[in-house]
């Protein structure tokens, strides 16, 4: 028994409570990250691969503007591949059009919207909830993404550090231009290494934050010529918000500094609707969300719920066990008062009498008091618990209080747990619930807002305005109002056609944008060389299977036919940019197209092979 329990406190030195916080956030956030493949807007092919993250329940996605934007401005058409069990989720892939991103005009940072997130496979997204402010030089950290890697780019990888950190991009040189400091474009530093595919991947602290989106690697120069080690850099969530003020963002630790909640954990949104009232304070900054509930605690809040302690409350001591220099000697008495608390066996009125307040309290206690407390009573739907029998003191308040939604079973076991104590984030989700006005069975939270009046004594700021949804590149409708000129642009006049989303000019497409002359051809050039291509696939195939005499043959036509298909693929290049190629090299294109017809014959032909369907 000795020496297990030295291995314990060995353990207990080395592996710190942190650890395990800190890998649930990195858990949590992988999920929320996603592989971007974006698509060339002309031909429709693959035309780089990065990484994303979700920042909302509807699927809007953070991402990098290089990884999105094209040379001219514009946005291309992307695949998003959310992450199941650590690799890019191919069944719950979708598309967003180019229409439907936005991307900030100073710094590298974009985002997409799918314009119809109901219709969306595989809800709902884990998502991640930028950090205010930016994190101080070293900050523990950890970059997530999907790198491009010979091996393994479909799977996350995800790298820790610390911020080493910031740098400004054009620092200014003079005192006047000092004011204009905090306009330049920031980036944290990172003392991680990041690569390609990691761009547009969160960046998140302990907590699990997203404290910035990853950007790129730098060589760091000083101005004594020394050159620093290769960096990572970030645009961080300050940057972000400011730009994206529609994004929800996280302000815990900036509220109430409570430490042990996790903006992910899933009793975090009922503690951030109690803290918005003003209540759960804490001088050391924790909520111990783990630890069992008091009857002290239930009660206090419950009073505090109600109004609070008035003048009137009574001053004697009702209870053996609660001194009147106990801090919640009040809240007993109002509860006397309200007729919510009579002692252990009704003991109220007669000395000895006791509350036990330093005692947890189980699930059936709190659904009684609840119930009384707040004057509930049972709706008519209503479900039953194989350990909630009908003939029990408490099996009224526990279906009463699962009526209301207050409650809820254990998920297939049709089981409540009448007799365990409830920790004090049960605690907190089941008031909270019971300020949404629910009904069994339509227990979703999101269907209602909790109604919690504010603490006694807290003045409730009033809710910052909601910023909607972003404008896209979609709210606008452009014409083009210029021919192509010899620099392959053309002007386009734009009109905001939805008025209803915010921020339109920070979406509105560029009025210069790159145009390609004889659109219809070269459209009809993909599709050649699209064709072209699987053909000579196809030509390889059927030659292992021929004749050696007839593949030698087979071969050398091949050959000629790739020839061909690299002569055009240049024609196509050449279109793409010069406006007048086209015109001028017309014959030469259409003699290449019918060679390739030719050299398709021939092959054929010689072979006598089946022509394949393509």
């Amino acid at each position: 028994m000795k020496y297990w329990t030295i291995i314990l406190l060995i353990l207990a030195l080395v592996l710190p409570p942190s650890i395990s916080k800190a890998q649930s956030a990195i858990d949590s956030s992988v999920q929320s990250t996603v592989r971007i493949e974006s698509f060339d807007i002309m031909t429709g092919k693959l035309a780089g691969q990065a990484s994303g993250v979700f920042v909302t329940e509807n699927g809007w996605i953070l991402t990098n503007k290089h990884v999105v934007e094209d040379f001219s401005s514009m946005f291309r058409k992307v695949k998003i591949y959310p992450t199941k069990n650590e690799k890019a989720d191919e069944e719950c892939s979708f598309i967003v059009e180019g229409d439907n991103i936005v991307a900030s005009s100073v710094d590298d940072i974009a985002l997409i919207i799918p314009p119809e997130p109901w219709r969306l496979k595989c809800k709902p997204f884990s998502f991640i909830t930028p950090a205010s402010g930016i994190p101080p030089t070293g900050t523990p950290i950890t970059a997530i993404g999907f790198p491009v890697t010979d091996i393994g780019s479909d799977s996350t990888a995800a790298t820790s550090g610390k911020t080493a950190g910031v740098v400004v991009t054009n620092p200014p040189v003079d005192r006047e231009e000092l004011k204009n400091y905090m306009e330049r474009t920031l980036f944290i530093k990172m003392d991680i290494q990041i690569g390609p595919g990691n761009s547009g991947g969160p960046v998140i602290d302990e907590n699990g934050l997203l404290v910035g989106i990853s950007t790129a690697m730098t060589q760091i120069k000083h101005s004594d010529g020394n050159i620093q080690n290769f960096v990572g850099l970030a645009v961080p969530s300050s940057s972000i918000i400011g730009e994206f003020p529609e994004i929800p963002s996280e302000k815990f630790a900036e509220r109430a500094g409570l430490s042990d909640v996790s903006a992910h954990a899933w009793y975090a949104p009922s503690v951030q609707s109690f803290l918005d009232a003003g209540y759960l304070r804490s001088a050391d900054g924790k909520f111990r969300p783990s630890d069992k509930a008091l009857r002290w605690e239930f009660i206090s809040l419950i009073v505090d719920l109600l109004g609070g302690v008035s003048s009137d409350a009574a001053s004697n001591q009702d209870f053996t066990d609660i001194s009147p220099r106990k801090q919640y000697f009040g809240y007993f008495s109002q509860a006397v008062k309200l007729g919510l608390v009579k002692g252990a066996g009704n003991c109220l009125g007669s000395l000895p009498c006791y509350a036990n307040p330093e005692a947890p309290v189980n699930r059936a206690e709190a659904a009684a008091l609840l119930l009384r407390a707040f004057n509930l009573k049972r709706n008519e739907n209503y479900p039953t618990f194989i350990d909630a029998p009908s003939g029990e003191w408490f099996t009224e308040s526990i279906e009463s209080a699962a009526s209301l939604c207050i409650l809820r079973g254990d998920d297939g076991s049709n089981t409540v747990r009448p007799a365990d104590n409830m920790n004090r984030a049960e605690m907190i989700v089941m008031l909270e619930r019971l300020h949404r006005g629910m009904f069994y069975p339509q227990c979703a939270p999101a269907e209602a807002e909790a109604n919690i009046a504010p603490a006694p004594g807290f003045k409730q700021e009033a809710k910052p305005s909601q910023a909607g949804n972003p404008c896209t590149q979609g709210a606008w409708e452009c014409a083009i109002k210029s021919t192509c000129g010899r620099e392959m642009e053309q002007m386009q006049n734009c009109v905001l056609k939805d008025k209803s989303c915010s921020n339109p000019d920070r979406a509105k497409p560029p009025s210069i944008k790159r145009c390609f002359p004889a659109e219809k051809k070269v459209r009809e050039m993909i599709d050649i060389i699209n064709y072209s291509e699987k053909m000579l696939e196809e030509m390889g195939k059927i030659i292992l299977e021929l004749p050696s005499h007839i593949a030698l043959r087979g071969i050398e036509i091949r050959q000629r036919y790739s020839a061909k298909l690299s002569e055009y693929k240049n024609h196509f290049d050449g279109a793409l940019k010069y406006s007048n190629y086209i015109m001028l090299k017309t014959s030469e294109i259409e003699v290449a197209e019918q060679s390739l017809v030719s050299i398709e014959n021939e092959f054929f032909s010689s072979t006598g092979a089946e022509k394949p369907e393509i």
